[in-house]
């Protein structure tokens, strides 16, 4: 049986057609049927625990808890987004909604996909963007060069400024969507990142652009 899903609910909700976080290796396979590929398995592994499924470019990647019933632990999309629709397997047809794979944040903060309260915008060291929401995040990167560029001063400058009166238009042209992750309780800590270096609310980082919801 195929499912059809919408990656706008993806983005919504964390669950892509039938795959929600806590759902067993056994239902994911009757569900969307085997993987294409697994992951790399650890010896202390019983079974593989990392299932992927690859469509024209964008990758769909499964993980699970190492225990019995071996429950989704994260839904991780690696995007192409290609086209209007993404097929995962012979079992998961997922629909782009319109929204491509090379967009920037803000393309994903004005699409009404997030809750405004819960979002939060992470700038990183190196400049790289994530979407952090309940259960959610979005990784944005491509400013890398950019950002080895700037001396100490300026780089300063953006970090105290992100969210506040920084004119963020250049960078944000440079950034695009590298990995969509839904994660239980057991995965949330992970994404926040490690080297965030400053953050801010929906409409903040909306304001440096110069638009609004």
């Amino acid at each position: 049986m195929r499912h059809i899903a919408s990656f706008r609910h993806f983005l919504s909700t964390g669950q892509l057609g039938p795959l929600i976080i806590d759902m067993t290796l056994v239902d994911v396979a009757q569900a969307i049927g085997p993987p294409q590929a697994f992951g790399e398995f650890a010896g202390g592994d019983p079974l593989p625990l990392r299932w992927h499924y690859e469509s024209d470019g964008s990758v769909l990647e499964i993980d699970f808890l190492p225990s019995p019933p071996y429950r989704i632990d994260q839904l991780r999309l690696e995007p192409s987004l290609r086209g209007e629709f993404c097929l995962f397997g012979p079992n998961l047809l997922m629909t782009t909604d319109g929204i491509g794979g090379g967009s920037p944040p803000s393309v994903f903060l004005r699409s009404g996909a997030f809750d405004d309260r819960a979002a939060v915008v992470h700038l990183s060291e190196g400049l790289g963007v994530t979407i952090v929401c309940d259960h959610f995040s979005v990784l944005f990167w491509g400013a890398e060069d950019f950002a080895e560029s700037l001396d100490p001063e300026a780089r300063l400058a953006i970090f105290t400024g992100f969210g506040r009166t920084f004119d963020f238009t250049e960078i944000e042209a440079l950034l695009v969507p590298v990995e969509f992750r839904s994660h239980s309780d057991t995965a949330h800590a992970g994404q926040i990142p490690t080297t965030s270096r400053a953050t801010c609310a929906t409409h903040d980082y909306l304001a440096m652009l110069g638009t609004s919801r």
